[in-house]
């Protein structure tokens, strides 16, 4: 496999790594892109869902932190 041809297996990968949360400047490096921008741009699918995941932690902690805070439940 050359570095401008990468097979499907290894797409398919590195899609796998990315939706698992990993550090996108991580994954960038690793493939010897010169910036994440060419990462997040490639592979820009996975990262939709890593995003939506992340969005969805982050809903469930504020109202978490609102329950306990204003309503006054753990």
């Amino acid at each position: 496999m050359s570095s401008s041809t990468p097979d499907i297996e290894s797409l398919r990968g590195i899609k796998t790594v990315l939706k698992q949360n990993t550090d996108i400047t991580v994954v960038s490096r690793r493939l010897g892109h010169s910036s994440i921008a060419i990462t997040a741009h490639t592979y820009s699918n996975p990262l939709q869902g890593v995003d939506e995941n992340a969005a969805a932690r982050f809903d469930a902690a504020m109202n978490e932190t609102y329950n306990e805070v204003v309503i006054g439940q753990k």
